[in-house]
């Protein structure tokens, strides 16, 4: 009778005891703040506020397409007008008139889903001496059909031949800079990504002046759109560091561990959030996301963590171990459905669709499993032990 007794005190002493500094980490989360720094010998915590500043779900949220003031060229039908336009850039001699009749079609071939010929055709433009604002237009659609079909290299030089041809203010600079590192990031250099990553962050307005609207001339929305993925991209960079600390014992490791993780993923949160606080609909709804997912990870990554070996042969005290840690940890769950059902409704407001969404939706439904898991289980062990 006292071996059971013991057993049934022990784990909770051991739990707080081999996890230290979870508890309290674990609470300061579920009331809406993260330690900020923790400093062990005088046991300061420095708090920073969990909160959105953009305030409830249904708070206006600005929707752009970065391209939408570029002119869409035919809205015919193309199929009638793509021979025309054929014809006339082959034969015409002027050519201005070539490079529009190319453009035009190149749009069509957009249109009609042929992107490899329309690729073709705006490199053609590029390498003509066409006129200033079909050569802009040009470098903008054949970007985006590069970043569609995924070629990276070709994407990074056509980057730095806009950046030589044309004389660029200090946003444009860190637009050019941000997806430049978009495309390292999508080949897995994670260096020179962070390298041109600081160097963006470093050209743009500060989080403070991002969206206050008693400035005379308030931060263009353009400029908003990559400040908010150039944050994100930075998340992202911080979160291999994040995965890269594993937890594991002995008890001085563990502790040291915790604290690295706990640190960087304050880090990696701050940065989502300045992607937030920019309001625009797609980079929005992927930084609220990312951050659940960066929580939800955090709440697998403590599930994962060995039980310690002096309690792997007193199934009792094993039991009541798991329990312990399903009770610390749910808020956490609380708090990642939370950001997961933020995100859904802020793209519903801003018409915002893609994997970003689809990716909240599943994974706000493998929570709600987990949660109904948890709840199964705590109803088990409290009808065994009735």
């Amino acid at each position: 009778m006292t071996a059971v007794s013991t057993a049934a005190r022990f784990p909770t002493r051991r739990l707080h005891v081999r996890l230290p500094g979870l508890v309290a980490y674990l609470l300061l989360i579920a009331c809406g703040t993260i330690p900020r720094k923790q400093t062990r010998q005088s046991g300061v915590i420095l708090m920073a506020p969990l909160v959105f500043e953009t305030g409830t779900t249904d708070a206006p949220v600005q929707i752009w397409d970065p391209y939408s003031a570029f002119d869409n060229a035919v809205r015919a039908d193309c199929n009638a007008a793509v021979g025309n336009y054929s014809r006339i850039g082959d034969q015409d001699s002027d050519a201005d008139l070539r490079d529009r009749a190319r453009y035009n079609l190149a749009n069509c071939l957009m249109q009609l889903g042929q992107p490899d010929q329309a690729i073709d055709l705006f490199y053609k433009i590029l390498d003509s001496s066409g006129t200033d604002v079909i050569r802009r237009n040009s470098y903008t659609r054949l970007g985006n059909l590069l970043e569609a079909a995924k070629q990276w290299e070709p994407l990074e030089q056509l980057l730095a031949r806009f950046e030589k041809e044309y004389r660029l203010n200090n946003w444009e600079k860190a637009e050019i800079l941000v997806r430049k590192a978009a495309t390292r990031l999508a080949r897995n250099d994670r260096r020179q990504a962070f390298h041109w990553l600081k160097r963006a962050l470093k050209r743009f307005p500060s989080p403070d002046l991002a969206m206050d609207d008693t400035l005379p001339k308030p931060i263009p929305e353009r400029v908003r759109y990559y400040k908010a993925w150039a944050h994100i991209y930075f998340a992202r960079l911080l979160r291999w560091n994040y995965a890269e600390v594993r937890l594991a014992y002995p008890d001085r490791v563990l502790r040291r561990r915790l604290d690295q993780k706990a640190e960087l993923l304050l880090r990696v949160q701050t940065n989502y959030l300045v992607a937030v606080k920019q309001r625009i609909g797609e980079p929005m709804v992927t930084a609220i996301h990312e951050l659940g997912q960066l929580y939800l990870d955090f709440y697998h990554t403590l599930h994962a963590v060995a039980i310690p070996s002096d309690l792997e042969d007193d199934a009792e005290s094993e039991r009541l171990y798991r329990d312990l840690l399903d009770e610390e940890t749910h808020m956490l769950l609380s708090k990642t459905a939370d950001l997961l059902q933020r995100a859904i409704a802020v793209a519903e407001v801003a018409q915002v669709s893609g994997a970003s969404v689809e990716a909240a939706r599943h994974d706000l439904k493998m929570v709600e499993e987990i949660a109904r898991q948890i709840a199964f289980r705590k109803r088990d062990n409290e009808g065994g032990s009735n």
